[in-house]
């Protein structure tokens, strides 16, 4: 057995992705940014709350920060391809403007920093087909 982390998909987060398609595709609305809390602290909420849950080894710690640090690099790189809608990326490329060019607080935010808990879950969706697609 290996360690591992397990992801899955409940089915009232299933429909809170029906939802924010909805909203953004039909409504054409944008989620308010700055999130409230964004991924970032998300991952960070997860990672407090299941490592006391991984004390039996050190492999088993280490794939959990791997984990979390792979999910946030993965979100920050595919969030403008593969999880914004069409009609979201305008606003995502005016945040990326401000934070090319940022100095001060800004400077060392991203993505990350800004999206949420909509945009997290859409990330999570996209693992789910993928494993669906390719099972081990």
């Amino acid at each position: 057995m290996r360690p591992s982390v397990r992801i899955v998909m409940p089915d009232n987060l299933k429909s809170l992705l029906v939802d924010d398609w909805e909203q953004v595709t039909k409504n054409q609305c944008v989620v308010s940014l700055p999130a409230r809390n964004p991924v970032r602290q998300i991952l960070q909420d997860w990672y407090e709350e299941e490592q006391p849950k991984r004390t039996s080894s050190a492999a088993d710690q280490d794939v959990l920060e791997e984990v979390v640090a792979g999910l946030q690099e993965y979100f920050d790189k595919c969030l403008d391809k593969i999880l914004l809608y069409r009609h979201e990326r305008a606003q995502y490329r005016g945040l990326r403007k401000k934070f090319e060019a940022a100095t001060g607080e800004l400077a060392n935010k991203g993505p990350i920093d800004v999206y949420g808990a909509e945009h997290l879950i859409r990330l999570f969706s996209k693992f789910c087909l993928v494993f669906r697609l390719f099972p081990a």
